[in-house]
């Protein structure tokens, strides 16, 4: 369930998003320039890598599936308004919703993470 690089490494030369205590999108504003403040070393908390959920066109775990199709089914019911955009926006989500669902391993899990 990894969103950013959390500690960065042990000698501090890529800074991790536990190294600053402010909103995420405040990280859009890092200087991350040779000389800015905080420098290159928070280059990796600005511009967050993309960690693979699972290997291309196979289910993922199901846990994980599971809080994203959660995700996506609140901001369904959320977006579902009585005006035809939100309307047309919330299926949309509850439509991605069912997809991320549908497509989770369910057979051979092993141990999931839960929290």
């Amino acid at each position: 369930m990894q969103v950013g690089t959390g500690n960065g490494n042990a000698s501090n030369t890529i800074q991790g998003d536990y190294n600053f205590w402010f909103l995420p999108q405040r990280e859009d504003l890092l200087d991350v320039a040779k000389g800015g403040n905080p420098g290159p070393t928070a280059y990796y908390v600005k511009y967050r890598p993309v960690f693979e959920a699972a290997p291309a066109r196979s289910p993922g775990q199901p846990d994980l599936a599971g809080r994203y199709a959660a995700d996506f089914a609140l901001g369904a019911q959320l977006t579902h308004r009585t005006s035809g955009r939100d309307r047309a926006a919330g299926r949309h989500l509850l439509s991605l919703a069912r997809s991320v669902y549908a497509d989770a391993k369910t057979t051979d899990v092993g141990k999931i993470v839960t929290a």
